[in-house]
């Protein structure tokens, strides 16, 4: 039987033999800790609860996601885009991109964000100064 986080009762480090779910193709299995090492791409850490997160091994990209907030919608978590870049992936397409701002321009931002528009995710960028006065900018996506 397998030894469920939720019923330790104090931090503890699992023993080789204890077991917890995976998932690999839609199937589960019991694996113990000694077989973490081995997961094989796609397979996946699983709970009891069919809408529980999961961490999935293999390859994330800017619409392939590996933390994934609801384990029944694959399609949908955090992936990632590009060295220094973290995406947000919905339905299989990259929603909301955040980079690392160290090598951004003056008029560029680390914010990227899907444009509906042209069907492709566009940096945000800063715009002139807006009516709110100096020191206020707005920000605007390229079209």
């Amino acid at each position: 039987m397998a030894t469920k986080i939720s019923g330790m009762t104090t931090v503890t480090t699992p023993a080789s033999t204890d077991q917890f779910e995976t998932n690999q193709g839609g199937t589960t299995y019991n694996t113990t800790r000694a077989q973490v090492h081995t997961l094989e791409s796609g397979e996946s850490f699983t709970g009891e609860n069919a809408a529980a997160p999961s961490i999935v091994d293999e390859a994330a990209s800017a619409t392939n996601p590996t933390l994934i907030p609801d384990k029944s919608d694959l399609d949908t978590g955090v992936g990632h885009q590009a060295a220094d870049s973290v995406s947000l992936v919905a339905g299989g397409a990259e929603a909301i991109r955040a980079e690392d701002p160290a090598d951004l321009g003056a008029t560029e931002t680390s914010l990227w964000l899907y444009d509906l528009d042209n069907g492709a995710i566009q940096q945000v960028t800063v715009g002139a100064a807006d009516s709110g006065g100096s020191g206020f900018k707005v920000l605007r996506i390229v079209n």
